[in-house]
């Protein structure tokens, strides 16, 4: 099992996790999970770094690392009360409301 989670592929599942760096600082991380054909991408960034395009930027990175794995389709579980993130995926035209 542990070969497998280290090769970034666990039973047709993959998880990998980056972090968000900013001069030499952990400013947040963001995951990717791929589940089937579908990858959900779950960024985080420290409340001191918001608003500085950390957020943006990491997610257009693992977006396209995700496309490189063969994802079509991206996926993001955002609480309605989350407005950094909401307005995160909304700036990347990835938002689509739903309310939960």
């Amino acid at each position: 099992m542990i070969d497998d989670w280290n090769a970034l592929d666990y039973n047709g599942n993959y998880f990998e996790m980056f972090a968000v760096d900013s001069d030499g600082k952990t400013a947040g991380a963001v995951s990717l999970y791929k589940q089937g054909n579908e990858m959900e991408v779950g960024p985080l960034i420290f409340q001191e770094h918001r608003g500085k395009g950390y957020g943006l930027e990491a997610v257009r990175l693992v977006l396209e690392k995700a496309k490189n794995y063969g994802c079509k389709t991206a996926v993001a579980h955002i609480r309605k009360d989350n407005i950094p993130s909401l307005g995160l995926h909304k700036n990347l035209a990835l938002l689509s409301e739903r309310n939960m």
